[in-house]
């Protein structure tokens, strides 16, 4: 599909980058509508162009949120395992820690190293996608917007 819209009317012509463009709000629409009226010869065709390409990224984008949201609820509960797991190390080495010091004391405080290392990485990931589904979820949201704006102009 085009990513580009070129609009040409009596005065000059637009370039418009589709990417770049949308999501959009409800005045740029409408500005954008304004303009491609001005370039009567292919006003329909453009129009189809940009619902064409809005609906193909619609389900792109709510494809990518699936897989997101798919991720995160898969390593959540390991991230919530994990940092159960590194407060009990915690406390347990803090107990331990004000009355004995043993060759398997520098033994645990290295796996509590490790497993706290995999924790903060499990919550990283959990974080970024969480971020990328809310950003997908989104995109898709205001595409649907525009998409409904441009059906109704018709």
């Amino acid at each position: 599909m085009d990513e580009i819209l070129k609009i040409r009317y009596r005065h000059g012509e637009m370039t418009i980058i589709l990417e770049n463009f949308f999501p959009s709000s409800q005045k740029n629409l409408k500005k954008l509508l304004k303009v491609i009226e001005l370039d009567w010869d292919h006003k329909d065709e453009l129009i189809e162009q940009i619902t064409t390409w809005i609906s193909e990224h619609v389900q792109m984008y709510e494809q990518m949120a699936k897989e997101y949201a798919n991720k995160y609820v898969d390593i959540r509960p390991k991230a919530l395992e994990m940092g159960e797991k590194v407060q009990k190390m915690e406390s347990y080495l803090d107990s331990i820690a004000a009355w004995k010091k043993t060759p398997e004391d520098k033994k645990l405080k290295e796996r509590f190293k490790e497993s706290n290392a995999e924790y903060r990485h499990l919550k990283n990931k959990e974080h970024i996608y969480h971020s990328a589904f809310t950003k997908y979820h989104r995109k898709k949201e205001g595409l649907q917007k525009n998409l409904k704006l441009l059906t109704e102009g018709k």
